[in-house]
């Protein structure tokens, strides 16, 4: 999931962790460790959901990802190309109908839940 600050990362991630869901977050105030932490465990699948700021999302590529939620809108639609990958990341993405519905609408409800909140 991408987001454009480190407080609605933030806020983003205690609603999600409220849900149960295996969660974990990167932005610009975690250490180079902790960072490097959180992708191994994404890519390992101890997390199920990533959330990434603009600048800590870019140049992370993971193979297997069966969604990628624009949580902001991207600022350009450049920056929107590096969020969702190149075409043959979307084209597998297409191709893979394998997500898990019961996390993805776990997720919406934590994504509507912050909204209501505004």
């Amino acid at each position: 999931m991408f987001v454009q600050t480190k407080e609605r990362a933030k806020e983003l991630y205690t609603e999600l962790v409220y849900d149960g869901i295996n969660v974990d977050v990167i932005h610009a105030e975690r250490s180079q460790l902790q960072r490097d932490n959180v992708v191994k465990s994404f890519r390992s699948g101890q997390i199920w959901v990533l959330i990434c700021t603009e600048l800590m999302g870019r140049g992370i590529d993971f193979k297997g990802v069966n969604l990628v939620v624009n949580y902001d809108f991207p600022p350009s639609a450049i920056s929107y190309i590096h969020r969702i990958g190149n075409f043959d990341h979307i084209v597998g993405l297409l191709n893979d109908c394998s997500c898990n519905l019961n996390i993805l609408f776990k997720v919406v409800r934590a994504v509507l839940a912050v909204l209501a909140k505004r």
